[in-house]
């Protein structure tokens, strides 16, 4: 089935499809839909973007090598199997919230006006109603600027044509860590930065924590992988999207289909939690 065509209903509602804050079958189908307001190059897949995740993938191979290894070797001699590292806790981040971020004085729809870099800054969170309605988790989310990864963030050059003026770009990752000399990430949230430019030199160099003070987020969305119909378990479903009016930058909330669900009350939890993403989500940059 194909989902390509937007369409509007009579209360003005824009779906895909079908409008499901007009239907009362709560195990409507929605689709899930990309996260496409800013570029696709370099951005690494929602569910792949704790780092403890491959980590740990590469940890249980490691693991199963060495006892294959070991049982082998058994034929031979008595060998002890050394004690590999343990892997790394795969956080269960469970909701998204996506910022599409561009300079200020710069407007997404603006087709002659081409910004000298864009943004899209990715926070995950394990349980987003409690901790954007607890004040210390929010005092806690806040401070993830303090907490970018150490090392050098690698820059990517991108040498096909595309329509943003982009020819590198970076991934950047904000996390705790643990103590000990081979730290690994903790704690219930996690920020992605990806920045795209032209200028490489400036991308290498650039802080991207500080970047953001001369920048505007143009949207925000927020993504839950939730236990719907049809839905994926590797990808979120978008339940809520802001955006800003051209004429006075002022948050506008656009209409997203609710997520169905078979559950009591799912249009009061949706609503809710639009509501917690208009009163808290800028505030976290």
């Amino acid at each position: 089935m194909s989902y390509s065509t937007t369409i509007a209903c009579q209360c003005n509602h824009f779906y895909l499809r079908q409008c499901s804050l007009c239907i009362t079958d709560s195990d409507v189908e929605i689709p899930t839909i990309k996260d496409a307001w800013s570029p696709q190059w370099l951005l690494k897949s929602f569910d792949n973007e704790d780092d403890n995740k491959g980590a740990a993938a590469k940890m249980l191979r490691y693991r199963i090598k060495l006892m294959l290894y070991t049982l082998s070797s058994t034929r031979f001699g008595n060998y002890k199997l050394p004690c590999p590292e343990l892997p790394p806790i795969v956080r269960p981040f469970r909701w998204l919230i996506s910022y599409h971020v561009l300079p200020k004085g710069y407007r997404f729809t603006n087709q002659y006006q081409t910004p000298p870099w864009r943004m899209l800054l990715r926070c995950l969170l394990i349980d987003l109603p409690s901790q954007l309605a607890s004040p210390n988790h929010l005092l806690d989310i806040k401070s993830w600027k303090q907490y970018p990864l150490g090392g050098k963030n690698k820059v990517y050059d991108y040498t096909e044509e595309n329509p943003y003026n982009i020819t590198c770009g970076k991934r950047v990752v904000f996390s705790k860590q643990t103590n000990g000399s081979k730290p690994v990430l903790r704690g219930d949230w996690l920020f992605v930065a990806y920045l795209w430019s032209a200028d490489r030199s400036w991308v290498e160099h650039i802080n991207v924590a500080d970047l953001l003070n001369f920048a505007k987020p143009f949207c925000i969305q927020g993504w839950e992988w939730a236990d719907t119909v049809g839905a994926s378990a590797d990808k979120p479903i978008l339940f809520h999207e802001l955006k800003t009016r051209e004429e006075n930058y002022e948050w506008e909330d656009y209409g997203v289909p609710l997520i169905g669900r078979s559950i009591p009350n799912s249009r009061e939890r949706v609503s809710e939690l639009r509501r917690l993403v208009n009163l808290h989500a800028s505030d976290l940059l």
